[in-house]
């Protein structure tokens, strides 16, 4: 894997996501297959995609992007395999510690 690429997985695999796990982000329990993965995560990028707040107020712009941001975070991890392995290895390891 490219340094660079390492880096970016890294950090998305390290932010918190605001609803808890990116599992809860895109609403798939944790032994959710790829497929149902990126079902889940087409369904939410429909629904809440920065786009379809045109019109609204600002502040409701800015939510709608904020929200996309998430869902792409947790789509990022979930849908590779290498990454999807260690962020539920992290995940586990703070439930362990009491974290």
């Amino acid at each position: 894997m490219p340094a660079r690429l390492h880096l970016l997985a890294t950090l998305l695999l390290l932010a918190p996501s605001s609803s808890g796990t990116h599992y809860a982000t895109l609403g798939v329990p944790s032994d959710a297959t790829e497929v149902a993965i990126r079902h889940a995560y087409r369904r939410a990028a429909l629904a809440h995609h920065p786009d379809k707040a045109r019109g609204r107020t600002r502040p409701e712009r800015d939510a709608a992007a904020r929200r996309m941001e998430r869902l792409n975070e947790a789509y990022a991890i979930l849908s590779d395999a290498a990454a999807r392995r260690r962020y539920d290895y992290e995940r586990l390891a703070l439930a362990a510690s009491g974290g």
